[in-house]
Protein backbone atom coordinates (compact mmCIF):
# COMPACT_ATOMS: atom_id res chain seq x y z
CA UNK A 1 0.00 0.00 0.00
CA UNK A 2 1.47 3.53 -0.84
CA UNK A 3 2.86 5.55 2.18
CA UNK A 4 0.75 8.09 1.24
CA UNK A 5 -2.68 6.85 0.99
CA UNK A 6 -3.54 7.19 4.87
CA UNK A 7 -5.93 9.87 6.64
CA UNK A 8 -3.46 12.33 7.61
CA UNK A 9 -6.29 13.04 10.29
CA UNK A 10 -9.31 11.63 11.76
CA UNK A 11 -12.53 12.77 9.59
CA UNK A 12 -14.84 15.17 11.73
CA UNK A 13 -18.46 15.89 10.99
CA UNK A 14 -20.26 18.97 11.40
CA UNK A 15 -23.81 18.37 12.05
CA UNK A 16 -26.33 20.95 10.71
CA UNK A 17 -23.53 23.71 9.66
CA UNK A 18 -25.39 26.80 9.05
CA UNK A 19 -27.45 26.80 12.02
CA UNK A 20 -30.72 26.43 9.65
CA UNK A 21 -30.92 22.80 8.81
CA UNK A 22 -30.57 20.19 11.69
CA UNK A 23 -30.44 17.03 9.18
CA UNK A 24 -27.79 17.73 7.07
CA UNK A 25 -24.12 17.04 8.42
CA UNK A 26 -21.03 17.75 6.63
CA UNK A 27 -17.89 15.36 6.76
CA UNK A 28 -14.43 16.73 6.37
CA UNK A 29 -11.27 14.71 5.31
CA UNK A 30 -7.44 14.86 4.31
CA UNK A 31 -6.01 12.00 2.50
CA UNK A 32 -2.30 11.68 1.65
CA UNK A 33 -2.67 10.83 -1.70
CA UNK A 34 -5.85 11.82 -4.45
CA UNK A 35 -8.73 9.14 -3.52
CA UNK A 36 -12.42 8.60 -3.49
CA UNK A 37 -14.22 8.80 -0.31
CA UNK A 38 -17.47 6.47 0.89
CA UNK A 39 -19.33 6.31 4.25
CA UNK A 40 -20.92 3.42 5.79
CA UNK A 41 -23.35 5.13 8.17
CA UNK A 42 -25.13 3.34 10.64
CA UNK A 43 -27.87 4.99 12.36
CA UNK A 44 -29.06 2.36 14.54
CA UNK A 45 -32.09 1.74 12.71
CA UNK A 46 -30.76 2.11 8.77
CA UNK A 47 -27.63 1.11 7.53
CA UNK A 48 -26.60 2.85 4.35
CA UNK A 49 -23.58 4.06 1.97
CA UNK A 50 -22.14 7.42 0.66
CA UNK A 51 -20.16 7.98 -1.82
CA UNK A 52 -18.77 11.15 -3.06
CA UNK A 53 -14.90 13.47 -2.25
CA UNK A 54 -12.87 14.02 -5.53
CA UNK A 55 -10.62 11.21 -6.62
CA UNK A 56 -8.28 13.80 -8.07
CA UNK A 57 -8.21 15.70 -4.55
CA UNK A 58 -6.53 15.00 -1.50
CA UNK A 59 -9.04 17.48 0.76
CA UNK A 60 -13.14 16.11 1.10
CA UNK A 61 -16.03 17.87 1.76
CA UNK A 62 -19.12 15.29 1.65
CA UNK A 63 -22.37 16.31 2.25
CA UNK A 64 -24.98 13.96 4.47
CA UNK A 65 -28.82 14.44 3.84
CA UNK A 66 -31.32 11.97 4.33
CA UNK A 67 -30.46 12.04 8.00
CA UNK A 68 -32.95 10.95 10.72
CA UNK A 69 -33.61 13.25 14.19
CA UNK A 70 -32.79 11.69 17.51
CA UNK A 71 -30.24 9.19 16.56
CA UNK A 72 -26.85 8.65 16.80
CA UNK A 73 -24.68 7.53 13.80
CA UNK A 74 -21.70 5.52 13.72
CA UNK A 75 -19.32 6.15 10.50
CA UNK A 76 -16.83 4.01 8.50
CA UNK A 77 -15.04 5.68 5.75
CA UNK A 78 -13.13 4.30 2.80
CA UNK A 79 -10.21 6.18 0.73
CA UNK A 80 -9.78 4.67 -2.91
CA UNK A 81 -7.04 5.32 -5.03
CA UNK A 82 -7.17 5.25 -8.77
CA UNK A 83 -4.82 2.82 -8.31
CA UNK A 84 -7.03 0.16 -6.05
CA UNK A 85 -5.43 1.06 -2.89
CA UNK A 86 -8.00 1.71 -0.17
CA UNK A 87 -7.42 2.64 3.04
CA UNK A 88 -10.53 2.62 5.60
CA UNK A 89 -11.09 4.88 9.16
CA UNK A 90 -13.40 3.96 11.65
CA UNK A 91 -14.71 5.37 15.07
CA UNK A 92 -16.44 8.49 13.97
CA UNK A 93 -19.20 9.19 15.78
CA UNK A 94 -22.41 12.17 15.21
CA UNK A 95 -25.67 12.83 16.90
CA UNK A 96 -28.60 14.70 15.68
CA UNK A 97 -30.83 16.54 17.66
CA UNK A 98 -34.75 15.67 18.67
CA UNK A 99 -37.08 17.71 16.58
CA UNK A 100 -38.05 21.08 18.32
CA UNK A 101 -40.65 20.55 20.86
CA UNK A 102 -42.53 23.53 18.54
CA UNK A 103 -43.27 20.90 15.33
CA UNK A 104 -46.38 19.34 13.70
CA UNK A 105 -46.90 16.17 14.71
CA UNK A 106 -47.19 14.20 11.09
CA UNK A 107 -49.54 11.16 10.41
CA UNK A 108 -49.44 9.39 7.39
CA UNK A 109 -52.79 8.03 6.76
CA UNK A 110 -52.32 6.29 3.24
CA UNK A 111 -48.83 5.38 1.18
CA UNK A 112 -49.48 2.87 -2.28
CA UNK A 113 -45.53 3.47 -3.53
CA UNK A 114 -46.17 1.60 -6.27
CA UNK A 115 -48.77 4.32 -7.28
CA UNK A 116 -47.22 7.26 -5.77
CA UNK A 117 -44.87 10.19 -7.45
CA UNK A 118 -41.35 8.96 -6.05
CA UNK A 119 -39.69 11.34 -3.73
CA UNK A 120 -40.26 13.65 -0.91
CA UNK A 121 -43.18 15.36 0.32
CA UNK A 122 -41.86 19.04 0.97
CA UNK A 123 -44.40 21.80 2.76
CA UNK A 124 -43.81 24.80 4.39
CA UNK A 125 -45.66 24.64 8.31
CA UNK A 126 -46.19 27.50 10.51
CA UNK A 127 -49.29 28.18 13.67
CA UNK A 128 -52.31 28.38 12.13
CA UNK A 129 -52.18 31.38 14.88
CA UNK A 130 -49.31 33.39 12.91
CA UNK A 131 -51.61 32.88 9.68
CA UNK A 132 -52.69 36.74 10.27
CA UNK A 133 -49.90 37.98 12.43
CA UNK A 134 -46.79 36.24 11.78
CA UNK A 135 -44.42 34.76 14.40
CA UNK A 136 -41.01 34.19 14.50
CA UNK A 137 -41.44 30.29 13.70
CA UNK A 138 -41.43 28.88 10.21
CA UNK A 139 -40.00 26.02 8.84
CA UNK A 140 -39.91 24.03 5.55
CA UNK A 141 -40.33 20.34 5.90
CA UNK A 142 -39.48 17.45 3.90
CA UNK A 143 -41.16 13.81 4.60
CA UNK A 144 -40.66 10.08 2.96
CA UNK A 145 -43.53 8.33 2.12
CA UNK A 146 -43.77 6.82 5.95
CA UNK A 147 -43.92 10.77 7.18
CA UNK A 148 -40.57 10.15 8.75
CA UNK A 149 -39.15 14.06 8.51
CA UNK A 150 -35.81 13.65 6.70
CA UNK A 151 -34.48 17.02 6.31
CA UNK A 152 -35.63 20.60 7.75
CA UNK A 153 -34.99 24.07 7.67
CA UNK A 154 -35.81 26.52 10.18
CA UNK A 155 -34.00 29.95 9.77
CA UNK A 156 -35.41 31.50 13.05
CA UNK A 157 -38.45 33.51 11.29
CA UNK A 158 -41.39 32.66 9.35
CA UNK A 159 -41.37 31.25 5.93
CA UNK A 160 -44.12 31.77 3.27
CA UNK A 161 -44.71 30.15 -0.08
CA UNK A 162 -41.59 28.43 -0.74
CA UNK A 163 -40.66 27.39 -4.22
CA UNK A 164 -37.98 24.88 -5.24
CA UNK A 165 -35.96 26.52 -7.94
CA UNK A 166 -34.20 24.95 -10.74
CA UNK A 167 -30.87 24.79 -8.72
CA UNK A 168 -32.15 22.65 -6.33
CA UNK A 169 -32.36 25.94 -3.64
CA UNK A 170 -35.30 27.19 -2.43
CA UNK A 171 -37.11 30.44 -2.36
CA UNK A 172 -39.55 31.76 -0.14
CA UNK A 173 -40.66 35.13 1.79
CA UNK A 174 -39.47 36.00 5.29
CA UNK A 175 -39.67 39.01 7.14
CA UNK A 176 -39.06 42.49 6.65
CA UNK A 177 -40.09 42.46 2.71
CA UNK A 178 -37.51 40.08 2.11
CA UNK A 179 -36.93 37.27 -0.37
CA UNK A 180 -34.91 34.63 0.78
CA UNK A 181 -32.91 31.84 -1.26
CA UNK A 182 -31.76 28.94 0.54
CA UNK A 183 -29.98 25.67 -0.07
CA UNK A 184 -30.37 22.17 0.73
CA UNK A 185 -27.43 22.75 3.46
CA UNK A 186 -29.65 25.75 5.18
CA UNK A 187 -27.18 28.37 3.53
CA UNK A 188 -28.74 31.64 2.81
CA UNK A 189 -27.09 32.43 -0.96
CA UNK A 190 -28.99 35.56 -1.46
CA UNK A 191 -31.52 37.50 -0.50
CA UNK A 192 -34.35 40.41 -2.41
CA UNK A 193 -36.05 43.42 -0.75
CA UNK A 194 -38.87 45.26 -1.30
CA UNK A 195 -37.36 48.79 -0.85
CA UNK A 196 -40.60 51.17 -0.85
CA UNK A 197 -42.25 48.80 2.29
CA UNK A 198 -39.19 47.75 4.23
CA UNK A 199 -39.03 48.74 8.06
CA UNK A 200 -35.52 48.30 8.01
CA UNK A 201 -32.73 48.75 4.90
CA UNK A 202 -31.43 45.18 4.63
CA UNK A 203 -27.65 46.19 2.83
CA UNK A 204 -27.27 42.52 2.30
CA UNK A 205 -30.35 42.25 0.11
CA UNK A 206 -30.77 43.35 -3.78
CA UNK A 207 -32.84 46.32 -3.63
CA UNK A 208 -36.54 46.18 -5.66
CA UNK A 209 -38.52 49.66 -6.15
CA UNK A 210 -41.58 48.04 -5.12
CA UNK A 211 -43.81 48.06 -1.84
CA UNK A 212 -44.50 44.56 -0.86
CA UNK A 213 -43.42 41.14 -1.54
CA UNK A 214 -46.66 38.88 -0.30
CA UNK A 215 -48.44 35.49 -0.80
CA UNK A 216 -45.99 33.90 -3.70
CA UNK A 217 -42.98 33.99 -6.23
CA UNK A 218 -42.02 32.37 -9.40
CA UNK A 219 -38.81 31.76 -11.08
CA UNK A 220 -39.08 32.23 -14.69
CA UNK A 221 -37.13 30.43 -17.54
CA UNK A 222 -35.13 33.29 -18.05
CA UNK A 223 -33.71 33.17 -14.47
CA UNK A 224 -36.28 36.60 -13.82
CA UNK A 225 -38.29 36.67 -10.71
CA UNK A 226 -42.26 37.38 -10.43
CA UNK A 227 -43.30 38.22 -7.26
CA UNK A 228 -46.90 39.60 -5.87
CA UNK A 229 -46.46 42.78 -4.55
CA UNK A 230 -49.38 45.65 -4.10
CA UNK A 231 -50.02 49.61 -4.36
CA UNK A 232 -53.28 51.16 -2.91
CA UNK A 233 -55.57 53.96 -4.18
CA UNK A 234 -58.35 55.77 -3.36
CA UNK A 235 -61.51 55.80 -4.41
CA UNK A 236 -64.86 58.04 -4.09
CA UNK A 237 -67.81 56.59 -4.00
CA UNK A 238 -67.15 53.11 -3.27
CA UNK A 239 -69.47 50.40 -2.22
CA UNK A 240 -69.16 49.48 1.35
CA UNK A 241 -71.73 45.95 2.16
CA UNK A 242 -71.50 42.37 0.70
CA UNK A 243 -74.82 41.93 2.42
CA UNK A 244 -77.16 45.37 1.41
CA UNK A 245 -76.58 46.32 -2.59
CA UNK A 246 -78.01 49.78 -1.04
CA UNK A 247 -75.66 50.56 1.40
CA UNK A 248 -74.22 53.79 1.97
CA UNK A 249 -71.13 54.31 -0.46
CA UNK A 250 -68.00 56.43 0.74
CA UNK A 251 -64.73 57.16 -0.27
CA UNK A 252 -62.29 54.03 0.26
CA UNK A 253 -58.43 53.04 0.17
CA UNK A 254 -58.51 49.99 -1.94
CA UNK A 255 -55.27 47.66 -1.78
CA UNK A 256 -54.53 46.28 -5.55
CA UNK A 257 -51.78 43.83 -6.67
CA UNK A 258 -48.69 44.73 -8.52
CA UNK A 259 -47.14 42.11 -9.88
CA UNK A 260 -43.55 42.64 -10.55
CA UNK A 261 -41.10 40.77 -12.58
CA UNK A 262 -37.18 41.97 -12.17
CA UNK A 263 -34.04 39.89 -13.12
CA UNK A 264 -31.66 38.81 -10.04
CA UNK A 265 -29.44 41.83 -10.01
CA UNK A 266 -32.43 44.05 -8.90
CA UNK A 267 -33.47 45.58 -12.54
CA UNK A 268 -37.09 45.59 -12.97
CA UNK A 269 -38.24 44.49 -15.96
CA UNK A 270 -42.37 44.35 -15.69
CA UNK A 271 -45.19 45.72 -13.68
CA UNK A 272 -48.84 44.78 -14.35
CA UNK A 273 -51.33 46.32 -11.71
CA UNK A 274 -54.66 44.35 -11.60
CA UNK A 275 -56.56 48.00 -10.75
CA UNK A 276 -55.67 49.03 -14.28
CA UNK A 277 -56.55 45.32 -15.78
CA UNK A 278 -59.89 44.45 -13.48
CA UNK A 279 -63.35 46.60 -12.33
CA UNK A 280 -61.89 48.05 -9.44
CA UNK A 281 -65.30 48.39 -8.09
CA UNK A 282 -66.25 44.87 -8.67
CA UNK A 283 -66.11 43.07 -5.45
CA UNK A 284 -66.31 38.95 -4.01
CA UNK A 285 -67.11 38.20 -0.58
CA UNK A 286 -64.27 39.55 1.65
CA UNK A 287 -63.28 42.32 -0.85
CA UNK A 288 -64.79 44.92 1.44
CA UNK A 289 -62.93 43.61 4.57
CA UNK A 290 -60.09 46.48 5.92
CA UNK A 291 -56.36 45.04 6.34
CA UNK A 292 -54.28 42.59 4.62
CA UNK A 293 -52.67 41.56 3.00
CA UNK A 294 -49.68 41.70 5.13
CA UNK A 295 -51.71 44.62 6.93
CA UNK A 296 -50.09 46.99 4.34
CA UNK A 297 -52.78 49.66 5.49
CA UNK A 298 -55.32 48.87 7.77
CA UNK A 299 -57.87 51.36 6.77
CA UNK A 300 -57.59 49.86 3.07
CA UNK A 301 -59.72 47.37 1.51
CA UNK A 302 -58.47 43.71 0.67
CA UNK A 303 -60.13 44.54 -2.98
CA UNK A 304 -57.84 41.64 -4.84
CA UNK A 305 -56.11 39.34 -2.87
CA UNK A 306 -53.59 38.24 -5.55
CA UNK A 307 -52.12 34.40 -3.87
CA UNK A 308 -50.21 32.89 -6.86
CA UNK A 309 -48.23 33.80 -9.46
CA UNK A 310 -47.45 31.48 -12.64
CA UNK A 311 -45.72 31.94 -15.86
CA UNK A 312 -46.95 29.93 -18.60
CA UNK A 313 -43.87 29.76 -20.90
CA UNK A 314 -45.52 28.29 -23.76
CA UNK A 315 -48.27 31.32 -23.93
CA UNK A 316 -45.63 33.90 -22.76
CA UNK A 317 -48.43 34.86 -20.22
CA UNK A 318 -48.91 35.72 -16.38
CA UNK A 319 -51.26 33.09 -14.64
CA UNK A 320 -52.65 34.80 -11.41
CA UNK A 321 -55.17 33.57 -8.45
CA UNK A 322 -57.03 36.47 -7.22
CA UNK A 323 -58.59 35.33 -4.21
CA UNK A 324 -61.41 38.10 -3.17
CA UNK A 325 -62.56 38.24 -7.11
CA UNK A 326 -63.31 34.16 -7.37
CA UNK A 327 -61.12 34.60 -10.34
CA UNK A 328 -58.59 33.31 -12.53
CA UNK A 329 -56.45 35.56 -14.54
CA UNK A 330 -54.37 35.04 -17.41
CA UNK A 331 -52.51 38.36 -18.69
CA UNK A 332 -49.95 38.37 -21.73
CA UNK A 333 -46.36 39.40 -20.73
CA UNK A 334 -45.54 40.83 -23.86
CA UNK A 335 -48.51 43.30 -24.29
CA UNK A 336 -49.73 43.83 -20.82
CA UNK A 337 -53.00 43.11 -22.14
CA UNK A 338 -55.63 40.93 -20.14
CA UNK A 339 -56.28 37.86 -22.01
CA UNK A 340 -58.91 36.05 -20.12
CA UNK A 341 -60.98 35.72 -16.79
CA UNK A 342 -61.95 32.03 -15.93
CA UNK A 343 -64.82 32.02 -13.04
CA UNK A 344 -68.40 33.17 -11.92
CA UNK A 345 -70.06 35.90 -14.25
CA UNK A 346 -71.01 37.36 -11.28
CA UNK A 347 -71.11 41.17 -11.00
CA UNK A 348 -68.82 41.93 -13.78
CA UNK A 349 -69.87 44.68 -16.20
CA UNK A 350 -68.55 45.64 -19.98
CA UNK A 351 -66.00 45.78 -21.09
CA UNK A 352 -64.30 43.54 -18.33
CA UNK A 353 -67.21 40.95 -18.79
CA UNK A 354 -65.91 40.22 -22.87
CA UNK A 355 -62.75 38.74 -21.19
CA UNK A 356 -64.87 35.86 -19.26
CA UNK A 357 -64.66 32.17 -20.29
CA UNK A 358 -67.78 30.93 -21.31
CA UNK A 359 -68.81 27.41 -19.55
CA UNK A 360 -70.14 24.19 -20.46
CA UNK A 361 -72.28 22.24 -18.66
CA UNK A 362 -69.62 20.32 -16.86
CA UNK A 363 -68.11 23.76 -15.02
CA UNK A 364 -68.39 23.91 -11.03
CA UNK A 365 -66.89 27.49 -10.78
CA UNK A 366 -63.56 27.85 -8.00
CA UNK A 367 -64.45 30.38 -5.16
CA UNK A 368 -61.51 32.00 -3.03
CA UNK A 369 -58.94 29.86 -4.89
CA UNK A 370 -55.25 29.47 -4.39
CA UNK A 371 -52.42 28.02 -6.59
CA UNK A 372 -53.63 28.44 -10.17
CA UNK A 373 -51.10 27.00 -12.46
CA UNK A 374 -50.69 25.51 -16.18
CA UNK A 375 -50.04 21.77 -16.44
CA UNK A 376 -47.32 19.58 -18.75
CA UNK A 377 -50.86 19.12 -21.01
CA UNK A 378 -51.86 22.86 -21.13
CA UNK A 379 -54.74 22.70 -18.53
CA UNK A 380 -55.24 25.24 -16.09
CA UNK A 381 -55.43 23.86 -12.41
CA UNK A 382 -56.12 25.15 -9.11
CA UNK A 383 -57.27 24.53 -5.50
CA UNK A 384 -60.99 25.49 -5.14
CA UNK A 385 -60.90 26.52 -1.44
CA UNK A 386 -64.76 26.89 -1.79
CA UNK A 387 -65.69 29.78 0.59
CA UNK A 388 -69.05 30.64 0.34
CA UNK A 389 -69.47 29.00 -3.37
CA UNK A 390 -71.39 31.96 -4.32
CA UNK A 391 -71.42 35.94 -4.87
CA UNK A 392 -72.36 39.27 -3.78
CA UNK A 393 -75.65 40.07 -3.00
CA UNK A 394 -75.91 35.79 -2.89
CA UNK A 395 -76.78 33.34 -0.48
CA UNK A 396 -73.61 31.94 1.20
CA UNK A 397 -72.60 28.39 1.57
CA UNK A 398 -72.71 27.84 5.43
CA UNK A 399 -69.28 26.38 6.56
CA UNK A 400 -70.62 22.98 7.49
CA UNK A 401 -71.54 22.14 3.92
CA UNK A 402 -68.68 23.66 2.42
CA UNK A 403 -66.00 21.60 0.92
CA UNK A 404 -62.57 22.30 -0.99
CA UNK A 405 -61.33 20.66 -3.88
CA UNK A 406 -58.39 20.18 -6.82
CA UNK A 407 -59.94 21.29 -10.04
CA UNK A 408 -58.58 21.14 -13.43
CA UNK A 409 -60.09 23.10 -16.59
CA UNK A 410 -59.36 22.83 -19.96
CA UNK A 411 -59.39 26.35 -21.94
CA UNK A 412 -60.24 26.85 -25.94
CA UNK A 413 -58.71 29.98 -26.12
CA UNK A 414 -60.30 31.03 -29.87
CA UNK A 415 -63.40 30.11 -29.13
CA UNK A 416 -63.01 31.71 -25.35
CA UNK A 417 -64.76 28.81 -23.39
CA UNK A 418 -63.69 26.45 -20.76
CA UNK A 419 -64.81 23.02 -19.65
CA UNK A 420 -64.35 21.23 -16.31
CA UNK A 421 -61.61 17.80 -16.58
CA UNK A 422 -61.21 16.85 -13.58
CA UNK A 423 -61.79 17.47 -9.77
CA UNK A 424 -60.92 15.78 -6.53
CA UNK A 425 -62.85 16.80 -2.93
CA UNK A 426 -66.49 17.27 -3.80
CA UNK A 427 -67.09 13.30 -3.82
CA UNK A 428 -64.46 12.32 -1.27
CA UNK A 429 -66.26 10.35 1.77
CA UNK A 430 -64.64 12.63 4.38
CA UNK A 431 -65.35 16.11 3.12
CA UNK A 432 -62.30 18.79 3.62
CA UNK A 433 -62.81 22.86 3.61
CA UNK A 434 -59.57 24.32 3.57
CA UNK A 435 -60.80 28.14 4.72
CA UNK A 436 -57.47 29.62 3.52
CA UNK A 437 -54.16 28.57 2.31
CA UNK A 438 -53.81 25.18 0.04
CA UNK A 439 -52.07 23.91 -3.18
CA UNK A 440 -52.63 21.58 -6.46
CA UNK A 441 -49.50 20.30 -7.43
CA UNK A 442 -49.20 18.48 -11.29
CA UNK A 443 -46.76 14.84 -10.80
CA UNK A 444 -44.90 14.99 -13.72
CA UNK A 445 -43.89 11.53 -14.10
CA UNK A 446 -47.19 9.70 -12.90
CA UNK A 447 -49.57 12.28 -14.07
CA UNK A 448 -51.10 12.51 -10.31
CA UNK A 449 -52.13 15.36 -8.20
CA UNK A 450 -51.01 16.57 -5.02
CA UNK A 451 -53.66 18.54 -3.15
CA UNK A 452 -53.15 20.54 0.05
CA UNK A 453 -55.71 20.83 2.23
CA UNK A 454 -53.76 23.37 3.83
CA UNK A 455 -55.68 25.37 6.07
CA UNK A 456 -58.97 23.35 8.09
CA UNK A 457 -60.24 25.31 11.04
CA UNK A 458 -62.55 23.85 12.98
CA UNK A 459 -63.52 24.54 16.86
CA UNK A 460 -62.81 22.02 19.59
CA UNK A 461 -65.76 20.01 18.47
CA UNK A 462 -64.64 19.38 14.83
CA UNK A 463 -66.96 21.84 12.98
CA UNK A 464 -65.62 23.93 10.35
CA UNK A 465 -65.35 27.20 10.69
CA UNK A 466 -65.38 30.23 8.53
CA UNK A 467 -62.51 32.38 9.23
CA UNK A 468 -59.19 31.29 10.36
CA UNK A 469 -58.89 33.16 13.46
CA UNK A 470 -59.31 32.06 16.79
CA UNK A 471 -59.96 28.42 15.56
CA UNK A 472 -57.67 24.93 15.32
CA UNK A 473 -55.72 24.22 12.31
CA UNK A 474 -54.96 21.01 10.20
CA UNK A 475 -53.57 20.01 7.15
CA UNK A 476 -54.19 16.96 5.13
CA UNK A 477 -52.20 16.39 2.12
CA UNK A 478 -53.78 13.84 -0.48
CA UNK A 479 -52.40 12.32 -3.77
CA UNK A 480 -54.74 11.12 -6.21
CA UNK A 481 -54.68 9.42 -9.52
CA UNK A 482 -55.86 11.68 -12.26
CA UNK A 483 -58.75 8.98 -13.49
CA UNK A 484 -62.26 9.36 -13.35
CA UNK A 485 -62.61 7.63 -10.22
CA UNK A 486 -59.46 9.51 -8.59
CA UNK A 487 -58.35 6.98 -6.27
CA UNK A 488 -56.20 8.22 -3.30
CA UNK A 489 -52.64 7.26 -3.52
CA UNK A 490 -50.97 8.87 -0.11
CA UNK A 491 -52.13 11.02 2.44
CA UNK A 492 -50.48 12.47 5.54
CA UNK A 493 -52.09 14.89 8.18
CA UNK A 494 -50.35 17.73 10.09
CA UNK A 495 -52.16 18.15 13.33
CA UNK A 496 -51.16 19.89 16.45
CA UNK A 497 -49.49 17.32 19.00
CA UNK A 498 -50.89 18.46 21.96
CA UNK A 499 -54.58 19.92 23.27
CA UNK A 500 -52.54 23.25 23.72
CA UNK A 501 -51.91 25.52 20.45
CA UNK A 502 -54.15 26.42 17.68
CA UNK A 503 -52.44 23.54 15.15
CA UNK A 504 -50.70 24.07 11.67
CA UNK A 505 -51.20 25.42 8.22
CA UNK A 506 -49.26 24.61 5.09
CA UNK A 507 -49.48 26.43 2.13
CA UNK A 508 -48.91 24.81 -1.08
CA UNK A 509 -47.29 20.96 -0.94
CA UNK A 510 -44.95 19.36 -3.67
CA UNK A 511 -42.82 16.01 -4.36
CA UNK A 512 -39.88 16.55 -5.15
CA UNK A 513 -37.32 13.46 -6.61
CA UNK A 514 -34.28 14.51 -4.79
CA UNK A 515 -32.86 16.63 -1.85
CA UNK A 516 -29.79 17.54 -3.41
CA UNK A 517 -32.25 18.79 -6.61
CA UNK A 518 -30.48 16.45 -9.12
CA UNK A 519 -33.08 14.80 -11.68
CA UNK A 520 -35.06 17.98 -11.94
Amino acid sequence: MSNNLQFLATPTITVNPSGRAPLVAILHALTGAPAALTLHIDDGVRQWSVSGGNAKQTLHEIALLDLRSGRSHKVRVTASAANGEAVECEGIQFDTAPLPAVFPSIKVLKADTAQMEPGYTVFPSRPSDQAQGFGDFGAIIAVDAKGEVVWYYQPGHFVDAPRRLRNGNFLYIGPNQTLFEADIMGRIVAKWQALLGAAQRDIDAVAIPTRQFHHDVFEMPCGNILAASLEIRSYDNYPTSDKDANAPREPSKVVGDVIVEFTRDGRMVNEWKLLDLIDPYRFGYGGLLKGNPRRADTAARNWSHCNSVFYDEKSDAIILSVRRQDAILKISRKTGELVWILGTDANWRSPWKEKLLKPDASIEWQYHQHDATVTPEGTVMCFDNGNYRSSPFEAKMPPEQSYSRAVEFAVDEKARTVRQVWEYGKHREEKLFSVYVGGSAFMPKTGNVLADFGGITTDASGRYLENPGGGIGQVRMVEVTRGARAEVVFELALTRASNEGAGWDAYRGLRIADLFGRNR
